[in-house]
């Protein structure tokens, strides 16, 4: 399974790249990013068999990958479905629309319709929130850090940590993160605070 590839791009537009690696070989990867010619790039990759061949879809982190795959998992999403939605929302929106039951956040991806959006619901809601249950934060020592920070936002504090760790970021890092973000801001929400943690890991 071809996991991660490193090189030189050699031909790129906002739907394919072709990398050139140390070896020689040349791979082309479905993209939803723009990458400059001759650029050292190194990629995340997905490789999906099929009946006249293989394809390979690129990714700017493990994070996305794994989100990538698991909408594989659900019946009827095949893919291309599957990538556009990363494109069109990004790993994390996809991860909040899930555990929220946005259905309209997820409609909103082209290719995705009622029932498309329904079976993604049905088949991975339950399972993403037993996941962020599973990673409930046991260490004594970061309870207290996250305690003594007002009680009122304890809760989506919580759970916004539970969202990046699920999406493979390290706790200790997402907790610094943030702790210096409600210092600065008023959150309303998990997600609001979930999203602003990963806009600043992926920057």
């Amino acid at each position: 399974m071809i996991a991660l590839i490193s090189g030189l791009v050699i031909s790129s537009n906002e739907q394919k790249v072709i990398i050139k690696t140390s070896s020689g070989l040349g791979y082309e990867i479905y993209v939803y990013f723009l990458l400059g010619l001759n650029q050292e790039v190194e990629l995340f990759t997905s490789q999906i068999f099929k009946e006249n061949g293989q394809d390979l879809f690129g990714f700017k982190t493990l994070e996305d990958r794994n989100i990538f795959e698991q909408l594989l998992s659900v019946k009827g999403v095949g893919p291309k479905s599957a990538y556009s939605m990363i494109s069109a929302l990004g790993a994390s929106e996809v991860v909040r629309a899930i555990i929220t039951e946005d259905k309209e956040a997820l409609r909103k991806v082209p290719g995705i319709g009622p029932k498309a959006s329904s079976q993604i619901l049905l088949d991975l809601t339950e399972k993403f929130k037993k996941n962020f249950m599973d990673l409930k934060i046991t260490n004594n020592k970061k309870r207290n850090e996250i305690e003594a920070l007002d009680r009122g936002n304890y809760e989506f504090f919580s759970d916004a940590i539970l969202m990046c760790k699920e999406m493979g970021f390290k706790e200790d890092v997402a907790i610094k993160i943030a702790k210096k973000i409600l210092q600065n801001n008023e959150m309303k929400s998990s997600e609001e605070l979930f999203k602003k943690i990963v806009k600043e890991l992926t920057l």
